[in-house]
């Protein structure tokens, strides 16, 4: 029996269904690289979505032919992981392989080095329900011995690494193995951001000034909204729905409607990302409410942006203010690449 399902072939693992779980990040224009591929499903289905580069390595020469002959517009090498083409990507896949590594952490280590700044990768793994840091070596019903991560491992290793640890679900049960997959995104950091929020008149701006004396890029959300209100032809949508409906002389109000509607805060998000850099190290202020403050939280993480967000008061002494400039600035240090 194949193990992969394509067409109407009948397989030991549910493909589609497992690529649902993936929860794959978008691959329009994107390098992508499958490893393990078997009979290179995931390939046709990177090509599909528009990747620009589709490669798929299996050190079984049988698999290799399969995807050949399966999707012929992708690159399929017979190899082991060990000897990936020296070249880096935006998306590198590994589901149901990391088990057969003898040093899964090496293993890891090996694939986040070939991916670009702000790129995923996205393991579908086994995970033993006990708690450790560590991959335990098991027995599988089938007979062979394979090592499965603790309930921790993952989320230490990115941590001990500086990569962003995403967490997406629940994989598709696997047919002889008991122990359950699940499916995790490690994203390789491009950049790191802090945003600034609070009430108007609370200081932000203050804050970010301090902060952005060290060379980082700082973003005034009030600046860039009454530059957007101006751009009618540009936003008509974005318009529409919020300067339309408020008075861009009342800032809050626009902030108010951005954190209350949700379609309106994801094309703001939108706008936001679109029409600003986000390469660098930079400072975010705002009147942003919270549900808006972890939009644009998520929206960066996803590009491989390491956020903090920080909560200016009313009440913040010049002690505090001080106390908050030095740990931003440490936090853009500590995790600048």
């Amino acid at each position: 029996m194949n193990y992969q399902s394509i067409g109407r072939n009948k397989s030991a693992s549910n493909s589609f269904e497992k690529l649902l779980a993936l929860r794959m990040p978008d691959l329009n224009g994107k390098s992508f690289l499958d490893v393990g591929c078997n009979a290179g499903f995931f390939c046709g289905y990177a090509s599909y979505s528009g990747a620009n580069r589709v490669l798929g390595i299996d050190f079984s020469e049988t698999f290799i032919q399969s995807a050949k002959l399966n999707f012929p517009d992708c690159e399929f090498i017979c190899t082991d992981w060990e000897n990936i083409p020296a070249e880096s990507f935006d998306v590198i896949l590994m589901a149901s392989a990391l088990h057969y590594s003898a040093d899964p952490a090496a293993t890891l280590q090996m694939l986040m080095a070939k991916l670009n700044p702000g790129g995923v990768l996205v393991l579908e793994f086994g995970i033993i329900d006990e708690n450790g840091v560590d991959f335990i070596e098991v027995t599988r019903p089938v007979g062979d011995r394979v090592k499965h991560a603790q309930l921790h491992t993952m989320r230490a290793f990115a941590h001990e690494h500086g990569y962003v640890y995403n967490y997406v679900g629940p994989s598709v049960d696997q047919v002889g193995d008991e122990i359950s997959r699940h499916v995790i995104h490690l994203i390789k950091i491009a950049a790191s951001g802090i945003i600034i929020f609070g009430e108007p008149g609370v200081g932000k701006t203050y804050l970010a000034n301090r902060i952005v004396r060290y060379e980082n890029q700082h973003l005034d959300v009030d600046l860039w909204l009454v530059e957007t209100s101006n751009s009618t032809e540009k936003f008509p949508t974005f318009y529409n729905l919020l300067f339309e409906r408020v008075d861009t002389f009342d800032l809050l109000s626009v902030y108010n409607l951005i954190e209350d509607n949700s379609l309106v805060r994801s094309i703001f998000l939108d706008l936001l990302i679109s029409e600003n850099s986000f390469e660098d190290g930079f400072v975010i202020s705002g009147a942003f409410g919270i549900e808006t403050v972890k939009s644009i939280v998520k929206r960066l993480t996803s590009m491989g942006v390491k956020c903090v967000d920080i909560p200016v008061k009313n009440y913040f002494e010049p002690s505090e203010i001080e106390a908050t400039e030095i740990n931003a600035i440490n936090f853009m240090k500590r995790i600048s690449i």
